[in-house]
């Protein structure tokens, strides 16, 4: 069966909330782990200079090492020309579109894409058609 968005769609409950896009740190070294980062402009920089939108600051980060890119509700993470590259759910890449729940690593720090409730949470609703009892089933 092909998903299409005419379909009606079911929001299931998150306690994310609305706002920006957020990169949680899932591994990184001392304090960061548990941090949550806003991917809030249309182009947001991460990397180990200071003046990064988002400054992750160890010796396996680039000063420019990537870059997050917002088109609408689309999100788009594009390397930067980095030495250590930019990897997307352990694989590397050099653009690549984003969704709610990819795995981000730079250098040493893995982060999750998360996405806000309402653009994330809602799914087309697919329902089976119920077989009735005693009707004929069709096939060979």
């Amino acid at each position: 069966m092909k998903l299409t968005d005419d379909l009606p769609r079911t929001c299931l409950p998150d306690d994310r909330g609305g706002g920006a896009p957020q990169l949680v740190v899932t591994r990184g070294p001392g304090p960061a782990k548990g941090a949550s980062l806003a991917v809030d402009r249309d182009i947001t920089v991460l990397g180990s200079h200071p003046r990064s939108e988002i400054v992750l600051g160890h010796g396996t980060v680039s000063r420019r090492h990537a870059e997050i890119r917002r088109d609408d509700a689309t999100f788009t993470l594009c390397d930067a020309g980095s030495l250590n590259g930019t990897y997307l759910n352990r694989q590397p890449v050099d653009c690549a579109g984003l969704v709610d729940g990819d795995e981000v690593q730079i250098g040493v720090f893995r982060m999750l894409f998360r996405l806000p409730a309402a653009s994330s949470m809602c799914r087309p609703t697919v329902t089976a058609t119920p077989k009735i009892a005693g009707t004929p089933s069709a096939g060979p």
